[in-house]
């Protein structure tokens, strides 16, 4: 089965009531108040569209290994810098100047510093899952 890709969005404004009573109507049949509308809208047609199937539920997120945002904000900034230096540096190499890579460098050993500095603050990496005996590859 080919997957129709919805890049479209249609907003449309209903009262309270109606709102509610489209939700209820999706939840009994198991489906998303989004393909409720689209079998509703579709129903008789040759639209050719997939019929709406109930979606499996998201895990939730875990948020046991995130770091801290401060924290990865500075260790963004820190990758900005380099990618910046790496620019320059590439500039400098077509050019044939030597003398900024020594500068680079430098640059380059203060970055290094801050980040190790930065380490210890990280979060422990995430516990890899068991490979179980099911498989959700589609």
């Amino acid at each position: 089965m080919t997957r129709v890709i919805r890049g479209t969005t249609v907003s449309v404004r209903v009262d309270d009531a109606t709102a509610e009573a489209w939700r209820q109507q999706a939840a009994e049949i198991g489906l998303s108040v989004s393909d409720w509308i689209r079998g509703a809208v579709d129903a008789g047609q040759q639209t050719r569209l997939p019929t709406p199937r109930k979606r499996p539920a998201r895990p939730p997120r875990d948020t046991s290994n995130d770091a801290d945002p401060a924290l990865m904000r500075e260790l963004a900034a820190l990758g900005s810098n380099m990618n910046q230096i790496a620019r320059a540096l590439n500039s400098c190499r077509s050019k044939g100047d030597r003398l900024p890579v020594l500068e680079a460098l430098a640059y380059l050993r203060s970055i290094e510093a801050m980040a190790a500095s930065l380490l210890p603050q990280l979060p422990p990496p995430p516990k890899p899952k068991p490979k179980g005996g099911s498989s959700d590859a589609h």
